[in-house]
């Protein structure tokens, strides 16, 4: 039942991306003013394989996740330290990555995207300099992605994006924000959708 919700949720967004993309304007824009790229994105290199890398100019489609770090705050979290991420640049072991993490990354994989931002991976956790850098440029990192993914209904990272005890699978339109049980799509620049 969850692989079919998160199936179905896979479709509408391919949907909705491939409408934007071709019968929107507004979205086949580039957005002028973004100069600042993320300093680093996971690189998905299968379903089950994600590595951080260093963008050093390189420009990628990339998608971004919003999602709740859960009550317990930046502990429970997987994060990239000084101490991971040489590791990390290498491979990001799959059983460390909590389920909303996992949902994502499959999730991004199935839309075609190879890039994704997940804050807690992308900043470097135990680095003040680094988390002031990448959070001045924060609203550009969301702004200039593909599509956000918005974890909606998880009350932590470890819940994963349709959690079991989540039932609705209603599609709603907020704003910029395609909502798809609880994963939301956001970034089209039309308001087409309405």
């Amino acid at each position: 039942l969850r692989e079919a919700r998160m199936q179905a949720s896979l479709e509408r967004a391919r949907l909705w991306l491939y409408k934007c993309r071709i019968d929107h304007v507004a979205c086949r824009k580039e957005i002028p003013h973004l100069t600042r790229y993320p300093t680093r994105l996971l690189e998905i290199e299968s379903q089950t394989s994600v590595r951080l890398i260093e963008t050093r100019g390189i420009k990628s489609d990339y998608a971004c996740l919003s999602h709740c770090w859960g009550p317990e705050g930046n502990s429970k979290v997987l994060g990239t330290l000084k101490d991971n991420y040489e590791t990390f640049k290498e491979n990001i072991p799959w059983s460390m990555m909590p389920a909303t993490f996992r949902d994502v990354v499959w999730f991004t994989f199935r839309l075609g995207i190879t890039h994704i931002w997940i804050d807690s991976l992308c900043i470097v956790q135990d680095d003040l300099a680094d988390w002031d850098r990448e959070g001045a440029i924060m609203a550009d990192i969301y702004t200039g992605c593909v599509v956000t993914l918005a974890a909606t209904v998880s009350l932590g990272a470890d819940q994963g994006c349709l959690p079991e005890r989540f039932t609705s699978s209603k599609t709603r339109f907020y704003g910029n924000i395609l909502t798809l049980a609880s994963v939301s799509v956001a970034h089209c620049q039309s308001r087409q959708h309405m």
